[in-house]
């Protein structure tokens, strides 16, 4: 690509959509993206291995990040996603170990971040965390009561502590974490989807206390 040596990048403030692969494998550092940016495409930034921010103009009109559109950015430590963005996907971050910073806009109707984890608005949805630190003890609020697919996928945290009101385990929520050794789950617990702990070479006992599964 021509625009390997590209190391920073200024966006008009008309511009509406940045589109698919559009500066993927470039050596830009650091994003600032105009409010008026509704849309960024599938790999847009993919493998930007350099860029470490991204931060959106005030009263951003961002509705959509597509499939991994900040993916494998190995770089990336602090993002904050806008507050009209109305569905997220573990695929925009994909392969970003260095993610430590993540903050959903306060006034996101949809999503809300605790942790470095994605939680629906009224955060009895657990939609996709992102933890890397190996040690980290990870306590889920306690009004948790689904936790979606995948959510914890290559996640390094070594153990969680899940809340009494846990109704429902997603498929292959600790897809390739292989740090945690051990799992207990509330009384309530109702289903365990398939796959749910396949692909985790560490874990040595599930402890399930529920007598609804």
């Amino acid at each position: 690509s021509s625009l390997k040596k590209l190391k920073k990048v200024t966006f008009g403030k008309e511009l509406m959509k940045i589109g698919k692969g559009s500066f993927m494998k470039t050596k830009i550092e650091e994003l600032f993206i105009p409010k008026n940016v509704k849309r960024i495409e599938e790999k847009a930034f993919h493998k930007c291995k350099y860029l470490k921010s991204v931060l959106f103009e005030k009263d951003s009109q961002l509705d959509l990040l597509d499939d991994f559109s900040f993916s494998e950015c190995s770089s990336l430590i602090s993002f904050q996603i806008p507050s009209k963005i109305r569905q997220f996907n573990k695929q925009i971050f994909q392969g970003n170990y260095k993610l430590n910073n993540l903050r959903i806009d306060e006034e996101n109707d949809y999503f809300k971040s605790i942790d470095n984890s994605v939680l629906s608005k009224n955060e009895t949805i657990l939609k996709y965390s992102f933890n890397y630190l190996k040690g980290f003890r990870m306590i889920l609020p306690k009004s948790v009561e689904k936790i979606e697919n995948e959510a914890f996928s290559e996640n390094t945290f070594g153990s969680i502590l899940f809340g009494n009101s846990l109704k429902e385990i997603g498929e292959m929520v600790l897809n390739q974490n292989n740090e945690i050794e051990s799992l207990l789950f509330p009384i309530s617990l109702e289903t365990i989807r398939p796959y749910a702990f396949a692909f985790n070479d560490n874990l040595k006992s599930v402890i399930i206390t529920s007598q609804n599964i």
